[in-house]
């Protein structure tokens, strides 16, 4: 009897707990990325809050029209982001070989890869980044991002 009434005040304390969890009060936040005018498919877009506070890091991936939708760390997909001031960092690597052999665990052997940026490195750190945007409440949020090769 004492082992059920201890589980039973375990989980009333439990889902009190969890009751008392906020839950994110997100905006939807979209838009289009391009690169010299084309859509850049399969980019990592991430929105970093300028201060700490409400506003959340998130994220998206780019699809094959260079569309996004934001989501949050812990969030829904496609949710969007908490309303806040963020700087906005885009990348886009792919693998090209090293012309160097490796032999993996089964003796099988492949050429070594990389990852290699294929847009310019200022639009991929925080530091550099020339994309800052302003999340609102009850608005709509669509930042288009143009990137560019000639800028550094």
């Amino acid at each position: 009897m004492r082992h059920i009434l201890f589980l039973f005040s375990l989980f009333l304390l439990l889902t009190a707990i969890g009751c008392g969890k906020s839950v994110l009060k997100t905006e939807i936040v979209m838009g289009k990325v391009t690169f010299n005018g084309a859509p850049l498919a399969n980019a990592n877009i991430k929105f970093f809050p300028v201060s700490s506070g409400e506003a959340q890091p998130s994220y998206a991936i780019t699809n094959e029209a260079g569309e996004y939708k934001l989501q949050t760390l812990y969030g829904a997909p496609n949710a969007g982001t908490t309303p806040g001031d963020y700087i906005v960092t885009i990348t886009k690597a792919e693998m090209v070989p090293t012309g160097r052999k490796m032999k993996d665990s089964e003796g099988i052997v492949s050429e070594e890869k990389k990852p290699k940026l294929i847009i310019p490195k200022n639009y991929t750190e925080i530091e550099k980044s020339p994309f800052k945007v302003t999340v609102v409440t009850h608005k709509k949020n669509i930042f288009d991002f143009e990137l560019k090769d000639n800028e550094n």
